[in-house]
């Protein structure tokens, strides 16, 4: 697994747990959808080519990550958001399913990780 470091944002992170306490912090991660279930969703929109979705999606799971100090999955979804304003239908198609794969490859170890950070905190 790599460094903590290298997966969450540490100063986002800090920020977080004072403002909202670590049991509140660690609540809101339970939440209703999962990031393993946004992962999974997105990875649904790119193999059926719904780029519409895809994008809304993608927008509202970074949001999310980014307030959660998911750094790693944060950046994935960025360059996710870049691939689905391409102006070529395929291309765009083939480099989502990779980083929707590779989202959904890292989401629930970040996660986990962020528990662990959250709660040693």
């Amino acid at each position: 697994m790599p460094d903590e470091w290298d997966i969450l944002d540490q100063a986002v992170l800090k920020s977080m747990i004072k403002r909202n306490g670590r049991a509140s912090v660690l609540q809101g991660l339970g939440e209703a959808p999962s990031a393993g279930e946004r992962a999974a969703r997105l990875r649904q929109f790119a193999v059926r080519g719904d780029i519409a979705q895809l994008r809304d999606e993608t927008r509202q799971f970074h949001d999310w990550a980014e307030a959660h100090a998911l750094k790693r999955v944060t950046n994935a979804l960025i360059e996710l958001r870049r691939c689905a304003e391409l102006k070529a239908r395929g291309q765009t198609i083939l480099q989502a399913q990779a980083l929707t794969r590779f989202i959904g490859g890292i989401v629930d170890d970040d996660v986990r990780t962020l528990m662990r950070a959250v709660d040693a905190a």
